[in-house]
């Protein structure tokens, strides 16, 4: 096999594999804004990250019981992870035609949820009557559910066929 049909093969394999994809986000696209990400690109990070934060806190446990310290592989795989984890989720949206600022869609609950704690907030606090808090926080948790299945509903939407203002199809290419 000459180094032309060798290179064929390894593009081949990059562009259809899984872990393929993993590496080249996470390797060349680290920080990267901007263009777009294909289903497949995406739905692959998702995935692999997935089983490496799975794996990082099975190890995470097992030094808790042997040292009694723990978190400290999980926050180094979550510290690896995060920087590209918002960059080809802001992609993928681009890919549909979205801004990247969707994003915050995403993490909206997460900020009130912990802007609550941090202050130290109970939403029953902030109510004299339970009845209304019970509401108010039944009302909230089907606000985040929709929130959330509307951005699921973006990220895995098909891929925009033509271009856009975020740069050239991608259906020729890998979808």
């Amino acid at each position: 096999m000459n180094s032309n049909e060798n290179n064929t093969v390894e593009k081949a394999v990059k562009e259809f594999s899984i872990w393929g994809q993993f590496k080249d986000t996470v390797r060349y696209k680290y920080s990267s804004f901007s263009g777009r990400a294909s289903r497949k690109e995406y739905w692959s990070f998702a995935f692999i990250g997935f089983w490496i934060t799975l794996l990082a806190d099975a190890i995470d446990t097992i030094i808790q019981f042997k040292l009694g310290i723990y978190g400290i592989v999980g926050f180094l795989v979550w510290f690896a992870l995060f920087i590209p984890n918002i960059t080809v989720t802001i992609r993928r949206l681009h890919d549909v035609n979205r801004s990247g600022w969707y994003i915050l869609l995403l993490y909206l609950p997460i900020g009130l949820g912990s802007s609550l704690y941090l202050f130290d907030i109970s939403i029953f606090e902030l109510f004299n009557n339970k009845k209304h808090a019970a509401i108010v926080t039944f009302a909230l948790f089907y606000i985040i559910v929709a929130i959330e299945l509307i951005m699921l509903y973006l990220l895995v939407k098909p891929t925009q066929p033509n271009d856009n203002q975020y740069g050239p199809s991608l259906l020729n290419h890998e979808e």
